[in-house]
């Protein structure tokens, strides 16, 4: 006996910006418009404490939350945390000031390790410097790579 396989055609999926760029949708689904305008106003918010911040803390800081007059942070290191505490006033007046008085009136910060990009927050980085590979530079690194090798057969 042998048997038959049936093929099921998978189902057409649409894609997630489409089905997100329908209004009509997102009107009908309370949840789902309440989520976007959450997300929405959290990436503004972010924004303008990113312009209040010092050139050297801008992109440090992750908006987690919006409570009650508490505005809590993430950062990746104490370090950081540590210059934000030092401008706290100025950035709170700042904030304040773009924003509205009274939605903000404290910080609090959380350290996070992996919740920001650390080269976002680094003010300097080592790099090495680019070589440029020629022919010439080549062969010299490759005989530089065959002499050492060479040297630790011998051993």
């Amino acid at each position: 006996m042998s048997r038959q396989r049936k093929y099921i055609s998978q189902p057409k999926h649409k894609r997630l910006s489409d089905v997100i760029s329908q209004n009509a949708k997102i009107n009908r689904s309370r949840s789902l418009k309440g989520l976007l305008a959450r997300a929405e106003s959290t990436m503004t918010l972010s924004k303008r404490l990113d312009e209040c911040l010092p050139s050297k803390l801008q992109g440090a800081f992750t908006v987690a939350a919006l409570d009650q007059g508490c505005l809590t942070l993430h950062c990746h290191s104490a370090a950081i945390a540590t210059r934000f505490r030092m401008e706290q006033d100025k950035i709170l007046t700042a904030l304040q000031m773009r924003i509205g008085a009274t939605r903000v009136s404290k910080f609090q910060i959380q350290i996070r390790p992996h919740s920001v990009n650390k080269q976002q927050g680094k003010t300097k980085t080592r790099q090495k410097p680019k070589t440029e590979i020629t022919a010439g530079n080549l062969e010299e690194r490759l005989e530089n790579a065959l002499e050492r090798l060479q040297s630790r057969s011998s051993e």
